[in-house]
């Protein structure tokens, strides 16, 4: 879009290949330079101009421009301003007017000369027009050309970088493969002086290895003796072990006879304190602290000769009472607690090599004696309770 505006000329200047015009007002130039004057090539119509002319310059073109451009006919920057040929035939009229000299002959000049202006601006205007239109054509066919050279200057650029990248990348695989070639080769050499030195590594190894053989043979010949030794010791605690045991057996049968003469001994004593209760009316409390007495005694005698200690068997006692009171009152919680414990202490026994069928022996003894002592000790609850009524009922 143009931005025409109108300027009249104050001085005009002929160079060698430019004409230089100076204007009445500022005209704005690229990077907001101003100047008061503009300058054309050497050319039609810019020659026939003169001070005082005024013309029509768009400023929108000149703001694209320095102010050394020479501007031509095909930039479409300026023209002379349409008035001019009037102002001149104006300028005739009034100096005929003011003239009492001038004659018809002057007039019929002016006229002429009128109608010439006239013609010459016609033609002036007509050329101006051929020169747009073919201005027009020229730019269209220069804007194509221009196109079409930076279409090809684009794909020639593209084919170049595309040239450029391609010899870049094959010159960075270049370097790559040869960096890896020097890699490899550098690792050759590594292993093959890593394999002379396993070599000889492995010669001292192998020598070092028969001598600790020779060595290893050795102390096994005298671990085979040891071993050898170790054996004929076991055998004689085998024998040891056996003649111990037929020992043991021996003092064992013993014991059990020693036991069940003592049996014999309680349950004469038991029909003795039998019959005592029911001569004498002994009381059901009596009764159970006399066998839990006897009981008592009768399992010390049974466990003193198997190796069971007073500890363990009072400690299964008590156990077997707490099992007993837990039972009654369905607490499951202490059942198996207290059912654990007795588990340990028969392990314990186990390991002081008691034989299973004593521990059970001992066990349900102490089972027995267990619920005798619960039984009693129900009873005597049983009777502090009535002590404790006594009072209230005789109130």
């Amino acid at each position: 879009m143009a931005n025409w505006s109108t300027y009249t000329i104050t001085k005009k200047q002929n160079f060698s290949n430019y004409i230089r015009i100076s204007l009445d007002g500022q005209i704005n130039y690229i990077g907001d330079n101003r100047a008061y004057s503009i300058d054309f090539k050497k050319t039609l119509p810019y020659t026939d101009w003169d001070a005082g002319d005024k013309i029509d310059i768009d400023t929108d073109k000149t703001r694209q421009h320095g102010s050394l451009k020479d501007f031509d006919f095909w930039d479409n920057v300026a023209y002379l301003h349409t008035t001019r040929w009037e102002n001149k035939y104006w300028e005739a009229v009034r100096a005929k007017n003011n003239s009492e000299s001038n004659s018809s002959t002057r007039y019929s000049n002016l006229e002429t000369e009128r109608n010439e202006w006239r013609r010459k601006f016609n033609d002036k205007n007509s050329d101006y027009e051929d020169y747009k239109e073919k201005y027009e054509e020229i730019q269209a066919e220069l804007s194509r050309l221009k196109n079409e050279r930076i279409r090809e200057t684009q794909a020639n650029t593209t084919d170049k970088l595309r040239q450029e990248q391609e010899k870049s990348t094959l010159r960075v695989d270049k370097a790559k493969v040869e960096e890896k070639l020097e890699s490899a080769k550098a690792r050759e050499l590594g292993l093959t002086k890593l394999l002379e030195d396993t070599k000889t590594e492995l010669g001292l190894v192998r020598v070092e290895k028969d001598n600790q053989l020779a060595i290893f043979e050795n102390k096994l010949d005298q671990k085979q003796q040891l071993l050898e030794n170790v054996r004929q010791a076991l055998r004689d605690l085998e024998i040891k072990h056996e003649r111990e045991k037929g020992e043991k057996n021996a003092e064992v049968k013993e014991k059990d006879g020693e036991l069940r003469a003592k049996e014999e001994e309680l349950k004469r004593k038991e029909e003795e304190v039998k019959k005592t209760q029911r001569k004498m009316g002994q009381t059901r409390e009596e009764l159970l602290s006399e066998r839990s007495r006897l009981k008592e005694e009768k399992l010390k005698a049974f466990a003193a000769p198997l190796g069971v200690s007073l500890q363990q068997i009072n400690n299964l006692r008590r156990y077997y009472e707490r099992l007993t009171e837990a039972r009654k009152n369905y607490n499951q919680a202490n059942i198996e607690t207290h059912e654990d414990n007795i588990a340990r202490i028969e392990e314990e026994l186990s390991q002081n090599k008691v034989s299973i069928d004593n521990i059970q022996k001992v066990c349900r003894q102490c089972e027995k004696l267990a619920k005798m002592r619960v039984e009693l000790n129900e009873i005597r609850q049983q009777q502090f309770q009535a002590q404790q009524e006594v009072p209230t009922n005789n109130l």
